[in-house]
């Protein structure tokens, strides 16, 4: 037991670390989010995704309304504001958090013991609150970017010819980069658009047994709580052995501090016992040589892009975006799945 109180302690130091530096953040501009919005609760961080187009959003900070509604808290602590460019970035989160939905990471000190959940709102509106201290401004946007299927294929047509060195036939305002750097590169189009390889290795390694709820859990707690993390894994081998009693203590404490629910909680110790050997849930990587040929119509798009040694280089880079991207607190399949049929 003096093993399991050296996990305790860890937890308990890593959350009051993590709580200092959000509670740090959050003094600076509680003024400002109680003149904009009333009533709100500033819970802690969070963070959004979007399928289609792999792509991840992180908001400073994220609020929830009285009716639950996830407002999402961008800082700007510059001495001047782009309005426009702010108010793009808003557009995006609210669109990413319309789209898939909102991941908090809510953190709650109550009688000094601090306690960790993330929870994740699917497909609510959201909006966004620019705050921007050093002016004493902010900045409510509501509006989102509409990107329908063949805006999504325009963009990652230009993504797969900027690959090939080239870009597709288009018509630069004078305010473009290209045109303010004098890029030139030679006008191309494609036959054929490959699928996103991080969607392509999340789908086949998803059809493949790979558990991205689990894989969430997991990195969500080492990224939390590192010195309980280091202390259950040197107490890994002797978990195995120990009276069931004890290993209920353990999971019951996961759960109730890190908030990451009881079956995660289960199968991360089992995972740091060794016990998990064999077991489809548990697995959290997949070799991407066994992926490419799960997926190996979908691969050829990008056998005709590149050169198969370039795909196995960058086939497990591929992967940890994917992975990154469609692990979720829960329903990661839900978000593969939905991703996937936009480009079917």
């Amino acid at each position: 037991m003096s093993r399991f109180n050296l996990v305790k302690k860890g937890i308990q130091q890593d959350l009051e670390l993590l709580a200092k530096k959000t509670i740090e953040g959050l003094r600076e501009i509680k003024p400002e989010i109680e003149r904009a919005l009333d009533p709100l609760t500033v819970i802690g961080r969070g963070e959004s995704r979007y399928g289609a187009l792999p792509t991840c959003g992180y908001p400073d900070y994220v609020a929830l309304s009285s009716n639950d509604k996830p407002v999402l808290i961008e800082v700007k602590n510059g001495s001047r504001e782009n309005s426009t460019r702010d108010r793009f970035q808003a557009s995006f989160y609210n669109s990413l958090g319309k789209t898939v939905g909102v991941i908090v990471h809510h953190t709650n000190i109550n009688d000094g013991s601090v306690r960790q959940s993330v929870k994740m709102h699917l497909e609510k509106d959201a909006e966004t609150l620019v705050v921007y201290p050093r002016l004493h401004k902010w900045e409510r946007v509501t509006d989102t970017i509409d990107m329908d299927q063949e805006e999504i294929e325009e963009i990652w047509s230009a993504k797969q010819l900027g690959i090939l060195g080239r870009w597709p036939d288009i018509h630069c305002e004078s305010n473009c980069p290209h045109t303010r750097y004098k890029i030139v590169l030679p006008e191309d189009s494609l036959d054929s658009l490959a699928k996103p390889l991080p969607l392509i290795y999340a789908k086949g390694a998803a059809d493949l047994g790979m558990d991205y709820d689990f894989n969430f859990a997991r990195r969500y707690v080492h990224k939390t709580a590192p010195r309980a993390m280091s202390e259950l894994s040197n107490l890994g081998h002797l978990l195995w052995k120990a009276p069931r009693s004890d290993l209920e203590l353990l999971v019951a404490m996961i759960e109730a501090r890190l908030g990451i629910g009881r079956d995660s909680s289960e199968k991360l110790l089992r995972l740091v016992a060794g016990t998990s050997t064999g077991e489809l849930g548990l697995r959290t990587w997949i070799d991407p040589k066994k992926v490419d040929k799960e997926m190996a119509t979908d691969m050829e798009p990008w056998q005709l892009l590149l050169p198969q040694k370039i795909i196995d280089e960058i086939g497990q880079t591929a992967q940890s975006i994917g992975t990154q991207t469609y692990s979720l607190p829960q329903q990661s399949s839900l978000l593969i799945d939905k991703s996937w049929r936009k480009w079917s």
